[in-house]
């Protein structure tokens, strides 16, 4: 018989959570399967949830840090391409006004995509050990080609050189560091 019972709950109840899940699942391999997603893709699908799954317990109280932290100036404009920002880590401020070693890190990603937040744990220590941290983005293929990627890299070390100051910086202590194709 009809019944005029309405519910937001997608389970039916005939038919349980278990069984529901599992009819789900292999409607949802039948249309990968469907429209060309092979076995592999969805092993390597499946291995990246678990990746995510078991690291996101870790990374997501550092992510939450770095978006919260009054040290951590973010997306400063250092030309003219969206691209074209960096983010400083400031250490906190000391009872000595001394300047600072100063590290800029290039981050990799095989020149098509890398970003400023990739190195945010490694800029994090650093900053908690009174080094001033700087990241920036600068453009990836296809928006630029390598030397113009030299160039974006070349302008934001520019950047800092012109804001030492500003950053409370040790111009005669500056590290460069790069990562992959960083």
């Amino acid at each position: 018989s009809f019944s005029t019972v309405s519910s937001v709950n997608p389970i039916r109840s005939d038919f349980g959570f278990a069984s529901t899940l599992g009819w789900c699942t292999r409607m949802w391999l039948k249309l990968q399967y469907r429209i060309g997603v092979g076995p592999l893709w969805i092993f390597q699908f499946v291995r990246l949830v678990l990746f995510v799954t078991l690291t996101l317990p870790v990374l997501l109280p550092e992510l939450v840090s770095y978006l919260c932290d009054a040290h951590v100036k973010k997306n400063i404009v250092y030309g003219p391409s969206i691209r074209h920002q960096l983010d400083v880590y400031l250490p906190a401020v000391g009872a000595v006004a001394e300047r600072k070693p100063v590290v800029i890190f290039i981050s990799g990603g095989a020149w098509v995509i890398g970003y400023k937040v990739w190195p945010f744990l490694q800029a994090k220590v650093l900053q908690k050990n009174g080094v001033v941290c700087v990241c920036p983005d600068y453009r990836n293929f296809p928006q630029a080609s390598i030397p113009d990627m030299v160039q974006d890299v070349q302008a934001a070390i520019a950047w800092v050189f012109d804001h030492m100051d500003d950053l409370g910086g040790d111009m005669s202590n500056v590290t460069l560091v790069g990562q992959s194709a960083g």
